[in-house]
């Protein structure tokens, strides 16, 4: 005889705390689709964030290994891209992930923390002392938090379904969607990375869990390893100049 699965019970009663981390696109993989590559962004000093689909089995989970619930931030219209900033830099997102606190589905201020889940404005306060926050949040006159990077909603949407499935690049998918923003205006996150930044950050959502990714952050003239190499510029730029040396000495010695 068959065995009976335990039965399974609903809280219908719970209030809507955003807390959920399970979705439909974290049941287990068995369709042997390959995630796209991991986006970068390096050598950018102005970002804009939005919202967007996650890109179910080749997305932000296959990418992260988090979970998610159906959206991510899209940074200058790459999917959770990780970003290079250098210490002493000043950079600037232009936030466009909702700015209506009585609509929670589209409300998501962005802020910056050491935390790889985020979700600062649902945690206890015993669990946000737990966060360092480095950039998108203030504390009003009670001591009270509350995020400074909320501005109008844009989101891609899928023009008719989601055909991450059947599409193996991520540009290829962008051109599946479209941007749709609401009236009104951006918010503009000014952020100066001050020399004691820790090396990862995250850029996440202040309302929700998991919409974000990794921040890297560096010294002035480091290049990421995107092309294999982790060099740094200036480190390539003494190469040059030796190279430079090398050749006139060389050219000296058969001339005379």
């Amino acid at each position: 005889m068959c065995c009976i699965p335990d039965d399974i019970r609903i809280d219908f009663s719970s209030l809507d705390d955003h807390a959920c981390t399970v979705s439909l696109f974290d049941l287990p993989d068995d369709t042997g689709l390959i995630a796209w590559p991991q986006a970068t962004i390096n050598g950018e000093t102005i970002f804009s964030a939005r919202i967007g689909p996650t890109g179910g089995k080749r997305g932000y989970t296959p990418i992260t290994g988090l979970p998610s619930w159906g959206i991510a931030w899209y940074i200058n219209d790459k999917l959770i891209p990780e970003i290079y900033v250098e210490r002493g830099q000043t950079y600037t997102f232009v936030v466009e992930g909702g700015n209506d606190r009585t609509n929670p589905a589209r409300y998501h201020p962005f802020y910056i923390t050491d935390s790889k889940e985020g979700g600062f404005g649902q945690k206890s306060e015993a669990e946000q002392k737990k966060q360092r926050v480095f950039a998108g949040v203030s504390y009003d006159s009670d001591g009270y938090p509350y995020p400074t990077a909320a501005g109008r909603y844009c989101e891609w949407t899928h023009k008719t379904i989601d055909k991450s499935p059947e599409i193996e690049t991520f540009e290829a998918y962008l051109e599946t969607l479209r941007l749709v923003c609401d009236d009104g205006e951006p918010a503009y996150l000014n952020w100066t990375v001050a020399p004691e930044t820790p090396d990862l950050l995250y850029y996440q959502c202040y309302t929700h869990n998991n919409l974000g990714w990794k921040i890297h952050v560096v010294d002035a003239g480091y290049r990421s390893p995107r092309d294999g190499n982790g060099s740094s510029s200036l480190a390539s730029s003494t190469v040059v100049v030796i190279l430079a040396v090398m050749f006139t000495f060389t050219t000296r010695i058969f001339a005379s």
